[in-house]
C-alpha cells in the first residue's frame, strides 16, 4: 500500500502539465544582450531625419493609472517640448529607460527588472538588447 501511494505521489509530481506561457519580453540570464532584439543604436537609426535625442536616462519604478512612468534615479531631461510620448513629458526620442527592482507592466506587457527600453520612431516603447 505504501509503495502504491508513493508511486501515485511521484507520478502526480511528474505530470506533464506546465504553466501556460504569457506574453513577455525576451530576456537572458545575467543581463547578457539578447541578439534577437535590436540595439539602442539600431532603433535610433530609424528616427526621422534631424531628430534631437532626449537626454533622459532613468530607472522606471512604476506606471500610474494614466500610463505615465514613475522614475527613481538617473538623469531626467528637461522635457521633450511638443514631441513627447504618452508615457510622460520626459520620455521621447532617445530616452534610455531601465526597469528597476520590480517588474513593471506597460501597455499590457510585463517587463522584468533590468529590461532596457527606448522609444521607437512612433514614440512607442520598445525593448532593446543593449545601449550600444
Amino acid at each position: 500500500m505504501a509503495l502504491g501511494l508513493t508511486l501515485v505521489l511521484l507520478l502526480a509530481g511528474c505530470s506533464g502539465s506546465t504553466a501556460s506561457p504569457t506574453a513577455a519580453p525576451v530576456s537572458t540570464p545575467g543581463g547578457a544582450p539578447d541578439l534577437s532584439l535590436p540595439t539602442y543604436s539600431q532603433v535610433v537609426s530609424t528616427y526621422p531625419a534631424g531628430t534631437v535625442l532626449n537626454g533622459t536616462v532613468a530607472t522606471v519604478t512604476n506606471v500610474n493609472a494614466n500610463g505615465a512612468l514613475t522614475f527613481a534615479g538617473g538623469s531626467l531631461a528637461n522635457g521633450c517640448g511638443a514631441v513627447h510620448s504618452k508615457y510622460g513629458p520626459m520620455v521621447c526620442y532617445g530616452s534610455k529607460l531601465t526597469i528597476g527592482d520590480t517588474s513593471v507592466t506597460i501597455d499590457g506587457t510585463t517587463y522584468p527588472p533590468g529590461t532596457k527600453l527606448t522609444t521607437d520612431k512612433d514614440l512607442k516603447l520598445v525593448q532593446v538588447s543593449s545601449w550600444g
